[in-house]
């Protein structure tokens, strides 16, 4: 078969570089090409391929893990089979392994018991699903980086049988594994039961907590004679600091006998944090009184201090990597790849094991409730967030004081503080203040220029020769660092954080003063991770700093500089930013340099154009990599084009500080079009009366943060025919459609806000077409009557992934899913905006086919009127949520529906057969209304409550009603035409009756529990139908527990009627 490389596309993914290899197969990064994310792709090897038992074992491990929904189990995503090799895509995991953590020493007991915890946690969740893992050992224990370290269990399948010892031993790690193998495993006896796993956990606490494993042996029989024969011996012999009590712990776990040990992995962490010593009280803060003023630094040369460690550093993650095997979950530890994701030479060292399932006749535990893998997980897939190695140390450039001066140096080597993180596990911005800050180093995977920002006159200089490490920045989806922080544009003197090479600022120093130096030689510790499994883009403020001289390049333009000309430049300084080496051009509509065009062209790779305040009317195509800044305000400099695109990009470019306007005619022309490079475009301002303001497509993967997008003619963002790009912090209003995503396009769109369209705030359409929206503000118009507009449609097939967002309706539809679309929607806030009016759209809508999956939203309604009801039933003909037409599926699940006054809840339709389950539904008229012929669908394990009604079935319709909790409505279930399946509910406390049925209904109401009602529990109206049978029906003081009608005509069969004072069946 054709080997698989860097740069090559195997089963759909982009292989970006091999992550681990051995004697199954090999691990690589991978980028999906359908979603903006990185993912670990198992491959097994030719040879293995040929074994069937092998396969059938690579081929469970995906089944297994996919069948397990937990926090601390790896994700997989995908398997198939490719060119005859068998593959798993699973989540990516950017961090270390116990394992490795474990090289230091012994770990903490906090941090222990907070591994062992979530291990056993996940360890109880696959006993459940009759799955024994087999195979725990601190290397299948894998820590993300970052202040919230998740602890993540992987490595469910992919091992040889036990008893091939000598096959085992060719790989290397039987030692490591048979470290912590249960006697019963290796005496052939296992019986299936967790108790191997509860022993092997109870080594690897052991190990945690003392440094060493409890069994040694010089060779493998006698490790397995320990095993056997051996008693375990006492951790707090090997590490004093341990409390008594954790000796028991760990010699129940590790008994020999598997009935003696703890019946399942979380009683042995529930066993361990029972022995903890208590917190300590809380005591007065001692005083410290401060310390001396630190000795004047000595510098030390750049070079002295890297190097070697860099050489050996890389020299042993190779070694790594030479060791490694296919894992799971691929854990990658190389220091290089941690600071990019697309460096080669990363190491990724996880083993390989067998998870068969304990009993493969028993039922497997679902992944989520559906029984089913979740199509799009709302967790992270990839963990970003280690220090990352060869991320060079600054080398100071120092500017010669002048007489008359003196320098203060500080000599400090304290940590900074990690950055926290949010509740999307992004790393927390810079401080506020930072950005104000003289001398403070931004966060960036790259060297950095020295940045001199000069003294007053007479004043000191302050030196720091700090070895703390700076934060380091995150990065987006796509994998490339992120550009300038917030605040950057306004601040004097200072450096973006970015990837790529930054020049330096300078300030012509003032008579008589020093130089302020940073000399710092410690690399920024490695980015952070969002949870949708793509780095996260940058921290809003915190730029770069001050630092001096000879090697500087893109000035700060004061008043009075001089361009390249000589020519002398007037107007207020202004930051650029550029490469080593680069030349600025200034454009100046009053000096020699007037075009922005003719700047271009004779700019080379890596220059600055700096353009003076004015207007110019150009038309732009950028395609070098340069930088186009604007000096003075973002209305200072404005760039207007009546003739096609007003800037054309094609190369990584970079645009700040600009009003860029379309101001022809027709609907094709942009205000930017870019079809391809890496554009990074901040601060500006964009306008189009002739099309979008801004156009992405074909290669284009632009970054545009903090920008205003208004008054496009069509709309103010579109992105197509594959664009991708990552789209953060823009203000988007005024045009038809604020952001469209067609033709197989990918985005990511977070933190806008989008407001004021007349049609459409996020219009994502077409099959192929996806993208991510997260953590936006998507508003429709106040009045539907004259604007129709809706904050998010999708159709067409597309499948986006929508979480986290506040979607506010006007007064017409909040969120639109129609035509075939398909898509995620997980954790929004959906609701109409307090000035809405009186008409009845509803906040959420499904319809045409719809298949979307809608997960963990609240939808609300807080208008407190309605007009129009359909005959005969309580409630608007749409509700909060509607469900329409034959082809319409789709799943609701764990969803928030909140209605008032006279407000439906939910309103299936027309055929439609959605998913309702595990949802709490509350207020309004009615719960849920389903109607009309051949409309089905499923209700499932819902709470309904607060309604004058909980579920209403008319005209036909025959829905599976089950597992359902009804309590405190006015009435429970009406039936008022129709077959539906009413079975397994509890239904209590309803005012007038638990279930009634009317002419025309032909229900089967079976094993229903039905008790405490004021009213009746059933009421049969005449003409009414159906089966009651397997019901319990008890508690009613007021009505009897069932109320017959003359000429009803149903049956009644082996319930049970008790406790009910009003009487058990009344027949009139």
């Amino acid at each position: 078969m054709g080997a698989i490389g860097p740069g090559g596309v195997f089963a759909g993914f982009r292989i970006v570089r091999e992550l681990g290899a051995g004697g199954m197969g090999q691990v690589f990064l991978a980028q999906d090409r359908s979603l903006p994310r990185y993912i670990a792709l198992k491959v097994l090897n030719d040879a293995a391929g040929q074994d069937a038992e092998l396969r059938a074992r690579f081929l469970r491990e995906a089944d297994i893990v996919a069948r397990l929904d937990h926090p601390n189990i790896v994700t997989v995503h995908a398997r198939g089979e490719e060119r005859g090799r068998l593959w798993i895509a699973m989540g990516f995991v950017d961090g270390t392994d116990v394992e490795k953590a474990l090289r230091a020493g012994a770990l903490d007991l906090g941090r222990a018991v907070k591994i062992l915890t979530a291990t056993a946690d996940a360890l109880d969740c696959a006993h459940d699903a009759r799955v024994l893992h087999r195979d725990v050992k601190p290397a299948n224990i894998l820590l993300t980086a970052g202040p919230r370290e998740r602890v993540v269990l992987t490595d469910f399948g992919i091992a040889k049988p036990i008893d091939e010892i000598s096959s085992l031993t060719q790989t290397g790690k039987v030692l490591a594994s048979f470290q912590y193998a249960a006697p019963e495993r290796l005496h052939g006896t296992a019986s299936g039961a967790p108790a191997s796993d509860v022993y092997s956990l109870g080594c690897t606490l052991f190990h945690i907590l003392t440094g060493r494993t409890p069994f040694a042996g010089a060779n493998l029989p006698q490790l397995i004679y320990a095993h056997l024969y051996t008693p375990p011996p006492a951790a707090s012999a090997v590490n004093p600091a341990l409390p008594r009590g954790v000796d028991a712990v760990i010699a129940r776990a590790l008994a020999k006998n598997p009935a003696d040990r703890y019946p399942t992995c979380g009683a042995l962490a529930a066993a361990l944090a029972a022995v903890l010593p208590p917190p300590p009280r809380f005591a007065p803060p001692v005083h410290t009184p401060p310390a001396a003023p630190p000795p004047v630094a000595t510098r030390v040369p750049a070079a002295a201090v890297s190097g070697p460690a860099d050489a050996a550093d890389r020299a042993s993650a190779a070694q790594d990597s030479a060791a490694a095997t296919p894992s799971q979950d691929a854990v990658d530890n190389s220091a290089a790849a941690r600071a990019n994701p697309m460096a080669p030479n990363s190491a990724a060292a996880t083993p390989n094991s067998a998870a068969p399932p304990i009993d493969s006749a028993a039922p497997g535990r679902a992944d989520n409730r559906l029984g089913r893998a979740d199509a799009a997980p709302d967790s992270a897939v990839a963990m970003y967030g280690q220090a990352a190695a060869g991320n060079r140390p600054v080398a100071p450039v120092v500017q010669p004081p002048t007489p008359n001066s003196a320098a203060a140096a500080s000599n400090s080597a304290a940590p900074a503080p990690n950055p926290a993180v949010d509740p999307l596990g992004r790393a927390d911005p810079a401080p506020e203040a930072a950005d104000a800050v003289q001398g403070q180093v931004a966060a960036g995977n790259r060297p950095v220029a020295a940045v001199v920002q000069p003294p007053t006159p007479n004043s000191a200089a302050a030196a720091s020769n700090s070895a703390a490490p700076a934060p380091n920045p995150t990065v987006d989806p796509l994998g490339r660092a992120d550009p300038a922080p917030e605040a950057a544009d306004a601040v004097q003197g200072q450096v973006a954080a970015g990837n790529r090479p930054v020049a330096a600022v300078v300030q012509p120093p003032a008579p008589n003063s020093a130089a302020a130096v940073s000399d710092s030689a410690t690399p920024p510790p490695n980015r952070a991770d969002d949870s949708l499994g793509r780095a996260d883009a940058a921290p809003s403020s915190g730029a770069a700093v001050a630092s001096s001289g000879a090697e500087a390049s893109g000035p700060v333009y004061p008043p009075a500089a001089a361009d390249r000309s000589g020519a002398a430049v007037s107007g207020p300084p202004v930051t650029v930013h550029g490469s080593p080496g680069s030349v600025t051009h200034v454009v100046d509509p009053a000096g020699p340099s007037a075009t922005i065009g003719a700047a271009i062209s004779s700019a080379g790779d890596g220059d600055i154009v700096a353009i003076c305040p004015g207007t110019y009317r150009e038309s732009l195509r950028i395609d070098k990599p340069i930088t186009l800044v604007g000096r003075g305000s973002r209305d200072d400099v404005v760039i207007i084009s009546a003739d096609g695109h007003t800037i054309v990009c094609t190369a990584a470019a970079r645009l700040e500080n600009l009003t860029v306007i379309q101001e022809g005619a027709g609907s094709t022309k942009a205000a930017l079009d870019i079809g391809a490079g890496s554009v990074e475009v901040t601060g500006c301002e964009f306008r189009s009366s002739a099309g979008p303001c801004v156009a992405v497509h074909d290669d284009g993967d632009p970054v545009l943060r903090r920008n205003v997008i208004r008054d496009g003619s069509s709309s103010g963002i579109a992105v197509f025919d594959g664009g991708r790009g990552t789209f953060e912090a823009n203000r988007i209003h005024g045009q038809p459609t604020g952001v469209l995503i067609a033709s197989g396009a990918t985005p990511v769109l977070r933190e806008n806000t989008i407001e004021d369209v007349t049609q459409f705030g996020v219009l994502v359409e077409g099959e192929g077409t996806a993208g991510v929206l997260e953590r936006n503000e998507l508003h429709g118009a106040r009045n539907w009557r004259e604007h129709a507009s809706v904050p998010l449609t999708v159709r067409t097939g597309a499948n986006p992934v929508v979480r986290h967002n506040t979607v506010r309706a006007g007064d017409y539809i909040g969120v639109r899913l129609t035509e075939g679309a398909l898509g995620l929607l997980a954790d929004n806030r959906i609701e109409f905006g307090d000035g809405a009016g009186d008409s009845d759209w509803p906040a959420v809508c499904l319809e045409s086919g719809a298949g979307s999956t809608l997960r963990r939203n609240t939808v609300a309604d807080p208008r407190q009127r309605r007009n129009g009801r359909p005959e005969g039933v309580a409630g608007a003909p749409f509700g909060v949520i509607y469900i329409a037409d034959e082809t319409t599926t789709g799943l609701l699940e764990d969803n928030t529906v909140r209605a008032h006054l006279d407000a439906v809840a939910l309103v299936v339709k027309y055929g439609a057969h959605p998913t309702v389950r595990h949802n709490d539904i509350r207020g309004g008229s009615t719960g849920v209304l389903v109607g009309d012929a051949d409309t089905a669908g499923l209700l499932e394990h819902n709470t309904l409550t607060e309604h004058d009604c909980a579920i209403a079935v008319l005209s036909g319709a025959h829905p599976t009603v089950r597992h359902n909790t009804i309590r405190a409505n006015g009435v429970g279930i009406d039936l008022l035409e129709g077959a539906p399946v009413i079975e397994s509910n509890t239904l209590s406390e309803h005012r007038e009756a638990a279930v009634r049925v009317y002419r025309h209904a032909n229900p089967a109401l079976r094993r229903n529990t039905i008790r405490a009602n004021t009213g009746y529990g059933i009421w049969i109206a005449a003409g009414g139908a159906g089966t009651v049978e397997g019901n319990t029906l008890t508690g009613h003081d007021h009505e009897p527990a069932v109320h017959l009608e003359p000429g009803a005509t149903v049956t009644l069969d082996d319930n049970v009627l008790h406790d009910n004072a009003a009487g058990d069946v009344r027949r009139l």
